[in-house]
């Protein structure tokens, strides 16, 4: 299911960047292996494939574009390589959006590891107790 999806993602990228920048063929397997890991990976909480492939295409486009935004900040990609840069500014104004990013990273990388962490009750005491039958 990983590797449909972003065998997906693959062609409609490179149908959209391919006409400007042309093909390159490391850039189009990126997706299909990105997706691959991220389904495998997710398909640890779900006993789905189809959730954890549709999962994985959030997750791989969120570390491709942050990549690409935060490690080649150099020049215009895609469809907008080749055209004027109206707001260099912005360059360096995105830096700011660093500790931002650091952050939800952080946060994902924190549910991840208390989800692999085990299965905890996370309801109150009473709650808790009541529903497992010991409080009557």
């Amino acid at each position: 299911m990983g590797l449909g999806v972003g065998v997906i993602i693959a062609i409609g990228g490179g149908w959209k960047d391919a006409p400007t920048e042309g093909f390159d063929l490391l850039k189009f397997f990126r997706s299909p292996w990105m997706t691959v890991a991220y389904t495998l990976l997710l398909s640890q909480f779900t006993g789905s494939y189809l959730e954890a492939a549709v999962a994985s295409i959030g997750f791989e486009r969120a570390t491709a574009e942050t990549s690409k935004t935060f490690f080649v900040t150099a020049k215009p990609r895609g469809k907008f390589a080749g055209k004027p840069v109206h707001y260099p500014d912005m360059f360096t104004r995105r830096r700011s959006l660093v500790p931002a990013y650091v952050a939800i990273c952080a946060a994902v990388v924190f549910s991840a590891g208390f989800a692999f962490g085990g299965q905890r009750d996370v309801r109150p005491a009473s709650v808790a107790a009541v529903n497992a039958g010991s409080v009557r």
